[in-house]
């Protein structure tokens, strides 16, 4: 025959610890992109219905909500990080010319395909807008006209950080 269980209560601050440590752990879980990799803490969602002016003029430049252009709903993520940082969240070959441009860049990065002039699509393309340029580099695979599908050059360094979704 068993008895009843002991049920062991545990201490107040046990849960206090609790509560704490699972709420570090929550905001920790949504500062990682869907890639793993960490969104730095200094870089704070860009809102899809409400952009800044800033963020907005940005998003105008690369033509993002333009007639045949990306929507906005196909940004996957976006952020404005130091030019000499935007290796750090975009697979590039290191001879792109506005990485030797100083001041602040906006990385806007897209998930989807995109029909270029030509009939070429992009898929996942990625646009850079620095004070002095703005470029949309192919990040993903490439699909010809003529079908045959082109990898992007390898990056001198994978990512290892990553830009934080928009927000609504």
């Amino acid at each position: 025959m068993t008895g009843p269980r002991a049920i062991r209560t545990p201490r107040p601050r046990s849960w206090l610890l609790t509560l704490v440590v699972i709420s570090l752990l929550a905001s920790c879980a949504s500062r990682v992109t869907g890639d793993g990799l960490p969104i730095p803490a200094n870089l704070t969602p860009v809102s899809a219905s409400s952009p800044s002016s800033e963020a907005a003029a940005v998003l105008a430049r690369c033509g993002v909500g333009m007639a045949d252009s990306v929507r906005i709903d196909q940004v996957k993520a976006m952020g404005q990080v130091p030019v000499s940082d935007i290796a750090h969240f975009v697979g590039l070959t290191g001879r792109e010319p506005q990485l030797a441009e100083k001041g602040l860049a906006w990385i806007i990065q897209t998930k989807g395909d995109f029909p270029q002039p030509g009939g070429d699509v992009w898929t996942d393309e990625t646009c850079i807008a620095t004070p002095g340029d703005v470029v949309w580099y192919a990040t993903g695979p490439i699909r010809t006209s003529a079908g045959v599908v082109l990898t992007p050059e390898p990056a001198q360094s994978a990512p290892d950080r990553g830009l934080p979704p928009l927000s609504p």
